[in-house]
């Protein structure tokens, strides 16, 4: 290619010739010290014109990634000269390419049949979303020997002015390189009464031998006119070389002007043997320092590939003996295995004894692709034997020594027949060149031999299709009806991933029906469309097609399927938990009805971690509960589908997992925080309404019972009337227990009696709840506060697995406070009783219960023989310290010992 590559002017009469076909240059990068500054990558026609550089440069936020910066097109002539260019800069608001905003950024030249210079440019702006159709200036060039004149026109409301609005004057050298260029404006002057060309700037340039600008100096004029606030000729200063000398005679007038230098560049470079610029040094001069000054150090790495590469369509059948010419091949090299030539077929073997991650590839031949159209790949593949499958994928690669992989094309292919199966996929190069296919064999599956024939590469569908819509959702109507409800998204990209606004309109189909069921109007990329079919003719299933249109360019269809007239299934029924001794839990539910079809269902934990979306089962066991920091609180929801839709979803009832808490089991709530794991299950109503703390808002606002700054409330007082909501505990294993107890306070409050009430309840293996008492009214009492309340649960002697509940039941008059509970051994010691049937005595937390069926005579006697307590009554309790008592009913006795 043209080797000046960092030219900073350009030769109008320059003929660009084209590269040797199999040794071009392929990508430069260019380094800023040891960073790398950009990389530009050329692409070749067939005849080796470079027709586009593409330049990347590192993101600001990430130097490692190139990001897109500019891009250049080039076009030419029969007699290969450049006609063409148009130059783009990239948008990272749009993320697209637009014009560059500058003079000349899309130019097309015609040449002068006999000198074979350029003899006309036309120049065009950037448009809103493209070039504009019609050209902003026109440039007529005319030659003597090495000087030319371009007059330049302006194009305004399509109509090109008769006047030049300016003049251009060049030039050159024996190489038709630029010496110097002389902008003039034209314009009329109402001193002179006519037109007058009135220089404006000059640049100069000089090269070196291989014709690469070595100085660039440019000048602005002013003429002897300007106004010049000193008062006076010169600068300010006296600047005694500010003389006449430098002065020039306006060529159409007599006053006389003076050009003043803007800046001076020196350019120094260092070259390789295919005088390829490798370091290049900017120098720029300093007024103030009266010398250069480096401005830039620039060092260049040049790579270098083919351009040989044949023409689109292309195929091979593999029965000739030379179809591998121009192939080849990688892997893992091992003797007998990889790509081969017999039986008409290339034929891989995988490898035994290698690395399985590194597969055996064959090559094709170099190919060029444009970014016109969409390249459509193709063969069939089958397996030797259908016990040793393989899978194949397809690969695009750059035409370079290695066949750098650049992506897939299509998805990972399964060969498992030993009849041919079709293999398609397709790709749109991100730019015109020359590309190599590459299919890869995996060498995973040790001893598979696969077989490819009947390769076809060739153009698709124009790359400026739009892609098919996407998002397309059928939802047939659940109860059965004969409809079903299609909704689609509009397509925002084109095959060639260009960013597209809108389609003309979209077409949907019905399989069996010619015409559309319906056609949208133009729609902005993204927006939804829906329709209802509701004249689907018969239960069973339909296929849907939808396509989107675009200046007369079709996509392809996006598909669904869809049953039509049958129902989703019922709510599940049946539904049980059970923890197994590993602390998995077995999850069944009853068979859903033959009517529902094939039925699946979508099985979560505690409403978000999915155990499974596609069981199709009825019992479940999920082992992934870790139980090793203690018990876990869990639930399930469970929720069937088939091809119609999902049912309703039904939720489990929480459940405790994990081992259970030891006896004796205590909790006061310390500060507002409990020890063990508590949860709010709703009964009636909708809030959960237990909370903990000295902190909690609760009515009456108390002290805790046992001055420890914390409590658990039932905040009747937040709720509906009449709601109901369960304080539930872990699980507490009360099998070592002879004679199990619950105790606890609660506090009562004195006045009339209201229904805020609650029920201690308790339930054994995660099952349902039993009630233990009536309803313990919080309120009707003679004095307010704390008070005892001792709850036998003898009825869960032996469990291992028991959980309480507080239920509280909302009057929404009065809050409900408990506190300081225990669940251990009953206190009693009936050491040589001689109580009669029905009566009990007990000792519990500090004090003597007396239980008798009717009033007796009850008198309590210390160790030391003095009588503590004497009355008739049928039920007390007596306060007393720590040690042993004698209680005597109706003249019976028993020892009690209170610990």
């Amino acid at each position: 290619m043209n080797r000046k590559l960092l030219f900073v002017g350009v030769s109008l009469l320059s003929c660009f010739t084209s590269v040797h076909a199999d040794d071009v240059l392929s990508h430069v990068i260019e380094y800023d010290g040891t960073q790398v500054s950009s990389r530009t990558d050329y692409t070749y026609d067939a005849n080796g014109m470079v027709i586009e550089e593409f330049i990347t440069r590192p993101s600001p936020s990430d130097p490692s990634v190139m990001s897109n910066y500019e891009k250049i097109n080039y076009g030419y002539d029969s007699q290969k000269r450049r006609n063409f260019v148009a130059d783009y800069m990239w948008n990272t608001s749009t993320l697209t390419f637009v014009g560059r905003p500058i003079e000349g950024a899309k130019t097309t030249s015609t040449y002068d049949d006999a000198t074979g210079r350029v003899s006309e440019q036309l120049f065009y702006d950037w448009g809103t979303s493209d070039w504009k159709e019609d050209y902003s200036k026109r440039c007529v060039y005319t030659y003597d020997g090495n000087t030319a004149t371009e007059n330049r026109y302006k194009k305004l409301n399509g109509t090109e002015q008769t006047t030049p609005y300016e003049i251009n004057e060049y030039t050159y050298d024996d190489n038709m390189n630029i010496l110097q260029k002389v902008r003039n404006s034209y314009s009329f002057s109402f001193a002179e009464y006519d037109y007058v060309k009135t220089p404006t700037e000059k640049e100069v340039y000089e090269y070196d031998d291989r014709g690469n600008v070595t100085l660039k100096e440019v000048y602005m004029y002013s003429s002897g006119d300007d106004y010049d606030p000193w008062g006076g000729d010169g600068d300010p200063w006296g600047d005694p070389s500010d003389t006449d000398e430098d002065a020039d005679d306006s060529e159409n007038g007599d006053t006389e002007g003076k050009w003043s230098l803007m800046y001076r560049y020196k350019y120094q470079y260092e070259y390789d043997v295919k005088d390829n610029i490798t370091k290049k040094t900017t120098l720029v001069w300093r007024d103030y320092l009266g010398e250069y000054d480096t401005e830039s150090v620039l060092t260049y790495e040049y790579f270098y590939g083919s351009n040989e590469a044949l023409e689109l369509p292309y195929s091979n059948n593999f029965d000739a003996d030379d179809s591998f010419d121009g192939y080849t091949a990688s892997g893992s090299g091992e003797a007998g295995a990889g790509w081969k030539l017999g039986n008409g077929s290339a034929i891989c073997t995988a490898a035994v004894d290698s690395d399985p991650n590194i597969p055996e590839i064959l090559y094709l031949p170099a190919l060029r692709f444009t970014t016109d159209n969409e390249i459509e790949i193709s063969f069939k593949a089958k397996v030797a034997d259908a016990s040793k499958p393989g899978k194949l994928q397809m690969i695009l690669c750059r035409n370079d020594e290695t066949h750098t992989p650049l992506g897939t094309i299509g998805q990972m292919w399964d060969i498992t027949d030993t009849e041919y199966q079709e293999i398609k996929g397709f790709v749109v190069p991100d730019k015109s060149d020359a590309y190599v296919i590459g299919i890869c064999f995996d060498n995973y599956q040790k001893g598979s031999e696969v077989y490819v024939d009947d390769v076809d590469v060739k153009n698709g569908r124009p790359s400026a299709t739009p892609v098919a819509p996407y998002n397309f959702a059928a939802t047939p109507a659940q109860d059965g009806s004969l409809q079903v409800k299609l909704v689609w998204y509009t397509p925002n990209t084109n095959l060639a991933g260009d960013f597209i606004s809108h389609v003309d309109k979209m077409e949907l189909y019905r399989d069996g029906i010619d015409e559309p069921l319906y056609t949208t109007q133009a729609t902005g990329a993204t927006l939804a469309a829906q329709y209802v079919d509701a004249d689907i003719p018969e239960k069973g299933e339909y296929t849907y097609r939808v396509y989107a249109y675009l200046d007369g360019l079709k996509s392809y269809a996006a598909v669904i399927s869809v049953k039509v007239g049958y129902s989703v299934p019922s709510q599940i029924e049946g539904l049980t938990l059970v923890e197994n001794d590993d602390h998995s839990v077995t999850i069944s539910w009853d068979k859903a009805d033959s009517e529902y079809g094939d039925v699946k269902y979508y099985i979560e934990r505690n409403g978000s971690e999915v155990l499974d979306d596609d069981f199709s089962g009825t019992t479940f066991v999920d082992k992934g509960i870790d139980t090793s920091y203690g018990q876990q609180p869990v639930y399930y929801i469970i929720q069937p589908y088939n091809e119609v839709g999902y049912g309703r979803i039904t939720s489990s009832n929480l459940m405790f997992i994990g081992e259970s808490s030891l006896t004796p089991f205590k909790e006061s709530f310390a500060g507002g925080e409990p020890t063990h794991l508590w949860m709010n299950e709703k009964v009636v109503g909708y809030d959960a309404a237990w909370g903990t703390g000295a902190s909690c808002p609760s009515y009456p606002s108390v002290e805790a019972q046992d001055g420890d700054g914390g409590f658990a409330a039932f905040l009747s007082t937040s709720l509906a009337e009449g709601d109901v909501i369960r304080f539930t505990s872990e699980k507490i294993d009360l099998s070592k227990l002879v004679n199990p107890e619950l105790t606890f306070y609660m506090y009562q409050i004195d006045g009339d009696q209201t229904d805020d009430a609650i029920v201690v309840e308790a339930s054994k293996d995660n099952g349902e709840y039993e009630a233990l008492t009536s309803a313990l009214h919080v309120s009707g009492y003679d004095a307010a506060g704390w008070t005892k309340q001792t709850v036998s649960l003898d009825k869960f002697k032996g469990e291992k697995n028991v959980r309480l509940s507080f239920k509280g039941i909302s009057a929404i008059t009065h809050d409900i406070l408990i506190d300081n509970m225990t669940v251990g051994e009953k206190q009693t010691s009936g050491i040589g009783s001689t109580l009669t049937d029905g009566v009990r005595v007990y000792a519990s937390d500090d004090e003597i219960v007396v239980n008798a069926p009717a009033e007796s005579d009850v008198r309590i006697f210390n160790a030391g023989g003095a009588q503590l307590y004497a009355g008739r009554v049928a039920d007390v309790r007596v306060a007393v310290a720590k040690g042993l008592y004698v209680v005597t009913v109706d003249g019976r006795s028993t020892k009690i010992t209170v610990r």
